[in-house]
């Protein structure tokens, strides 16, 4: 099974739990619906986070925020959390009560966003994230009606899932705005101003517009437009080479929004400072300092990032040669990998002296039709790129893959000398193997 849009099975589903058999039913109240190509998961973090923050700055004022994101990093439970805390495996692994054919079965992500929904409801929660899985118009997550929205982020869009949402940004762009489903006076839609105008931006407020939803274009270039300066100084002086920096402001203004409508107490700079110190979401930009390659003695530093698409590996590029490198003949370390769906512009992030490590993932767990390209396969591309044949290593077994860049990590110059020299980048499900074998020796070595 691959990924399969449409909203018929969980329409059907709904209706089948609904007492009244009508449709559309209050699904989830208190909805934030965040979509976009990149950094739909760290906006819903990030805005979790410093809303948690205020309030644990706050004694006697207590919140619950569901958030549901795909995919997961570790295990599936992680997709579905309530203030940070995974669901518990007994409640994800419970069957679903409904009745269907063959061809109305649901898919394995139908199946976890009703999980998530359900799980949300009967927990109470006050505010619930829900990030696209893929695309907008069809996905499942958009089941949940308008009503019941009281916030829509449309982060950056850019060419991914061609075969599925379309070949051109407009037409991605129609998919990914249909999470406008209809009026809500209390809902607002905050839209990335670094997406293309006239083939993305202008799609998305005439959409805005047909529905009768406010709209604001978020300048995601300049922390100023938040009209804060002690925090734009924070940002500045914090995120300016960080791909972060367009996703804190763009979560910024979605908080001062949930402020407004009265659904969140007012957060002060001082928590949102102290939440962005804090800040971490798996996979993107994880600094490992201690990942034992053979034993607790050979400590290797990795930073892991799920940068999966051209957009993403630019801004990564961007980050690693302003934080790693003096110059572009400074070596790093990469081992690399990607889904068999993709096709990456890998000189987004290599450079003429590094080393690259090529290898595969394997078995992702209820999501059987995610395969990694062959190492092979990506060979071909980097010489395609004009990445020099004796700068390439091909290992597929990826314990391997991490001892051999620890060797060579030895053996390259970087004048910039920094802790990180191997990063490991190109999937999301590459970034969660790395993680997993990482918990794993961790836990045997305790």
């Amino acid at each position: 099974m691959s990924i399969r849009l449409g909203l018929e099975r969980l329409t059907k589903f709904f209706i089948e739990k609904n007492v009244s058999k009508k449709f559309p039913v209050s699904i989830l109240p208190n909805t934030i619906h965040v979509g976009g190509t990149n950094g739909k998961g760290s906006i819903c973090k990030l805005m979790q986070d410093i809303i948690l923050q205020s309030y644990a700055d706050n004694e006697g004022r207590s919140i619950k925020i569901g958030k549901f994101t795909s995919p997961y990093t570790i295990t599936p439970e992680d997709a579905i959390t309530i203030n940070n805390l995974p669901i518990p495996s007994d409640k994800y692994n419970k069957s679903l009560d409904f009745t269907s054919s063959a061809e109305d079965s649901l898919s394995p992500f139908e199946q976890a966003t009703i999980k998530a929904i359900e799980y949300f409801k009967t927990s109470k929660t006050d505010l619930n994230f829900m990030e696209v899985g893929c695309g907008g118009l069809l996905d499942s997550t958009n089941i949940i009606p308008s009503e019941d929205k009281i916030l829509i982020v449309i982060n950056k869009i850019s060419l991914d899932h061609t075969s599925i949402l379309g070949d051109t940004l407009d037409k991605i762009a129609t998919q990914k705005a249909g999470i406008i489903n209809g009026k809500n006076n209390l809902c607002k839609v905050l839209i990335n101003c670094e997406n293309e105008k006239e083939l993305v931006i202008d799609t998305i407020v005439s959409h805005c517009k047909n529905n009768n939803m406010d709209y604001e274009v978020v300048d995601t270039k300049n922390s100023f437009y938040l009209k804060n300066n002690v925090l734009a100084d924070f940002i500045e002086k914090r995120y300016q080479n960080n791909y972060q920096y367009g996703n804190i402001i763009m979560a910024l203004k979605g908080l001062k929004h949930l402020e407004r409508i009265q659904k969140i107490r007012p957060i002060s700079n001082e928590a949102v400072m102290k939440a962005l110190k804090n800040f971490e979401i798996l996979g993107r930009l994880t600094r490992i300092s201690d990942y034992p390659v053979n034993n607790k003695n050979v400590l290797l530093p990795l930073l892991i990032d799920g940068s999966h698409n051209n957009d993403a590996l630019e801004n990564l590029g961007k980050y690693i040669d302003y934080n790693f490198r003096n110059n572009y003949s400074d070596q790093m370390i990469f081992i690399i990998s990607r889904t068999n769906s993709k096709s990456l512009n890998w000189g987004n992030i290599i450079r003429k002296n590094d080393i690259i490590i090529v290898t595969e993932f394997q078995d992702i767990k209820e999501m059987k039709w995610i395969k990694s390209a062959s190492a092979d396969e990506i060979y071909q591309e980097l010489l395609l790129e004009g990445v020099s044949m004796k700068n390439i290593i091909i290992e597929l077994d990826l314990k391997i893959a991490l001892s051999i860049a620890n060797i060579n990590k030895k053996l390259i110059f970087n004048s910039k000398n920094s802790e990180f020299k191997v990063i490991v980048v190109g999937s999301l499900y590459l970034a969660g193997k790395v993680l997993t074998l990482y918990k794993d020796k961790i836990k045997r070595l305790s």
